[in-house]
């Protein structure tokens, strides 16, 4: 994350990253570049700015720790608990999308507010900030990571598997689906979750 906040401050300070057409990332730094298209948490005019996130950045991770996770555990709690009632298969990854939507201060599924990816598109849609690309690696079970990987894509339009030509819209990644056919429509998943899953 920190890396990726050099690397976009570096960009922007040499008139670079206007020029830029895509912005892609994986594990920490799409929690930098999640966080900063999702501006109205730290810009006045709610636009994607490099300095402010920045700085929002710096304060929420000096928060981090024990002391945060504990103190908002029963949230975390109930917030899997209500995953699991509506069918969602629950795992480590959403107690650390939720541990990192509290972090950031994002508050989590079915709450006012809540960030979603596809809420990116307008920023997309004028071009005024690079397309991003959020990277993740979809590991197959008691497989080595290292012969049976494939990577996954998220964008605020979709989410797939390039290696099979395989794509959906971002909004029915939680529900269920057959043969290409959205068989049970669910939620869309909050920021919180997505930053857990890639990171």
């Amino acid at each position: 994350m920190t890396a990726t906040a050099g690397s976009a401050q570096g960009l922007k300070d040499t008139g670079l990253l206007d020029c830029a057409t895509y912005f892609s990332s994986l594990s920490g730094s799409t929690w930098y570049l999640s966080n900063l298209l999702c501006p109205d948490l730290y810009s006045k005019d709610g636009k994607p700015d490099v300095d402010q996130c920045a700085d929002y950045l710096k304060e929420c991770c000096a928060q981090m720790g024990a002391k945060l996770f504990l103190k908002n555990a029963s949230d975390y709690v109930n917030e899997l608990k209500r995953r699991r009632k509506i069918g969602l298969d629950i795992s480590l990854v959403d107690l650390w999308g939720c541990y990192l939507a509290s972090v950031f201060k994002m508050v989590i599924n079915e709450q006012p507010g809540a960030k979603k990816v596809s809420q990116q598109r307008p920023y997309t849609e004028t071009a005024e900030f690079p397309f991003p690309l959020y990277t993740g690696i979809h590991v197959h079970k008691n497989n080595a990571d290292e012969k049976f990987s494939d990577w996954m894509e998220f964008s605020p339009y979709e989410q797939g598997y390039s290696t099979f030509g395989s794509f959906m819209k971002v909004e029915d990644l939680a529900g269920r689906s057959f043969k290409g056919v959205v068989c049970q429509q669910r939620e869309e998943l909050d920021v919180g979750y997505m930053m857990g899953l890639w990171g």
